[in-house]
Formats: C-alpha cells, sequence, structure tokens
C-alpha cells in the first residue's frame, strides 16, 4: 500500500540521515525534505545511492581541508631522503597520509654545495604536513657531508674499487666532483692547476667516519703496492729565454720517459714562463 511504501522509504532516510528532527529548530540548517515511492527493489537502489553520495561528500570535505606546500633543503640530502628504492619518501607519504613530489633532475651523484638547495612539494591536510616537515628536517639535522681531496691517480684507485665501496659505506653516499680537474689557481707568481679531486661522502656521523677510513686505507693499500703517486715540481723561468725550453724538454722526456715537462705563457700578472716537471 502508499502508506507501506512510504514507511519504508522514511526508514531508508532516516538511516541516511535524512531525518532533520534533532535540528529543525535552527533555522541556520537549510533542510530538504525527499519523499519516494517505489517498490522494495526501488527503494533498496535509492538506498544504494545515497550512500555513493554520501562517501563523494566524505571525500569532497576532504578535499577542502587540504593545502599545498613547498619545502627546500640542501639537494645532496636528497637521495638519502627518497631511501633505497623509494623506501623513505613512501613510508613518510603513508605515515602522514600525505604526497610528495621531488625535483628529480637532483636525484644523482653530484657533490652539490651545501648552499644549493631542492625543492619538495606538498598535498594533504595542514596538520599532516607540518609533522612531515618536521621529520624530514630532523633527518637532514642528522646528516654531514664530508668533503676529502684526492689526486686523479688516487681517484681512479677508488672508482676501481667502486662496488666494493659502495657495499661497505651503505647507507653512506659516496660522490665525486664532476668539475674539471686541471682548474687554475690564482696565483701571482706561478701558472699552477688545483691537481686535486674533490670526494664528498654523505651520511651521518658514525656513518660517514668508518667510510672515510674505508677511502683512505684502499689508497694507502695501492701506494704499498705501486710505490708514492707521482709528484710534480715547478719552477719560473724567463720569458726572453722560452725558446730554450723545447729543447731542455725533448731531452728531458727523452732520457726519463715517465717524466713530462709543461710549460705556459707568462699571462698578466705574471711576468715569467712557469715550469712543471711532473
Amino acid at each position: 500500500s502508499p502508506q507501506s511504501r512510504s514507511s519504508a522509504a522514511s526508514d531508508v532516510y532516516k538511516r541516511q540521515g535524512w531525518d532533520h528532527s534533532s535540528v529543525a529548530s535552527d533555522v541556520f540548517v537549510k533542510n530538504r525534505e525527499l519523499n519516494i515511492f517505489g517498490s522494495a527493489e526501488q527503494i533498496a537502489f535509492i538506498d544504494e545511492l545515497l550512500g555513493l553520495v554520501d562517501e563523494v561528500a566524505e571525500e569532497y570535505r576532504g578535499e577542502l581541508g587540504q593545502v599545498e606546500a613547498k619545502f627546500s633543503f640542501p639537494a645532496i640530502f636528497l637521495k638519502r631522503f627518497i631511501g633505497h628504492q623509494h623506501s623513505n619518501i613512501h613510508g613518510l607519504e603513508r605515515k602522514y597520509s600525505v604526497s610528495v613530489a621531488y625535483e628529480k633532475r637532483h636525484v644523482n651523484d653530484e657533490a652539490y654545495a651545501c648552499t644549493y638547495l631542492t625543492e619538495l612539494r606538498f598535498r594533504g591536510l595542514k596538520d599532516n604536513i607540518i609533522k612531515a616537515c618536521a621529520e624530514i628536517r630532523s633527518l637532514v639535522r642528522s646528516l654531514v657531508v664530508r668533503r676529502v681531496y684526492f689526486t686523479r691517480n688516487e681517484v681512479k684507485v677508488i672508482l676501481g674499487n667502486l662496488n666494493l665501496v659502495k657495499r661497505e659505506i651503505f647507507p653512506a653516499e659516496f660522490r665525486v666532483n664532476r668539475e674539471p680537474l686541471l682548474k687554475e689557481l690564482n696565483h701571482p707568481f706561478y701558472h699552477l692547476y688545483y691537481k686535486e679531486k674533490e670526494v664528498a661522502i654523505v651520511g651521518k656521523e658514525e656513518e660517514v667516519v668508518p667510510a672515510e677510513k674505508l677511502l683512505l686505507d684502499l689508497i694507502a693499500k695501492d701506494r704499498a703496492k705501486n710505490g708514492p703517486p707521482y709528484l710534480s715540481v715547478h719552477y719560473l723561468w724567463p720569458s726572453g729565454f722560452k725558446l730554450q725550453l723545447t729543447r731542455i724538454k725533448k731531452d728531458i722526456e727523452a732520457e726519463f720517459p715517465r717524466c713530462k715537462l709543461i710549460y705556459h705563457d707568462a699571462a698578466p700578472p705574471r711576468k715569467n714562463v712557469t715550469v712543471t716537471l711532473t
């Protein structure tokens, strides 16, 4: 009967929160009364439909509470924050129900300066983002960068044992500065170059100290096996006698095949030719 159908429909709406009798006295609440007549199957369909509407509404209310935020920290720590196979970043997203986007161009083995920053972008509830940023800040504060300088041959020794180095120092990281090895020094008399390569070890203090010792031990073993590294001696040569250097270079390199004589013209403010025997 119509009466029984109306009663069934009323029961459905009460279960879905459509009974506003408790707030009817609040004039600021806008209520709408909905009466539907139909068969039991149709009422069941409406019941399911209203349930879906409630779910969508709940998701929408959640979206309204979401914000976006940015967080910057040294790019050299980005790989450590992401973690092996993204374990750290995925764990942070699950823990605080946020999404995190990072700058992929900074995920490399570059030995960035600590003043060079990368940026994270967060999306989620404000309080959750604040907690996630606090955890990242705590991680960054626990990390250090130890920069050690090696000659070109020493760097070759380390790179020749790269798999061993990475395995032994994990979770610390090993980085090599990609700047050209031969970079001129700002010297008033000699035309000289930096001949050392910068190696950066990234991690916590208790990880970095043994990692540095491992690298130094590798170099020491190589020296014990192959002898001391190459040395360089520098001289100043009068510019007026530069032509004689060609003959001297030829004679020295012929008599001592493992030696090289290199000379550079005098560039202001320098007044003499720099001669390097290596």
